[in-house]
């Protein structure tokens, strides 16, 4: 009885190890995928600025 109340135990832990990896993997992305996101919009946005503009 015992010995399956801990691998219960086990089994949770594990498996919240397991969530909390996807959740920081999926935040990873999102952080990646928004900074590609402004790199491109910069890449396309500062060419047609006026040199005026910087200066």
């Amino acid at each position: 009885m015992r010995n399956d109340t801990d691998q219960a135990i086990t089994s949770e832990a594990a498996a919240r190890r397991v969530v909390r990896a996807a959740l920081l993997d999926a935040l990873l992305l999102v952080g990646l995928g928004a900074l590609i996101g402004v790199g491109m919009t910069l890449a396309v946005v500062l060419p047609s600025l006026p040199r005026s503009f910087f200066a």
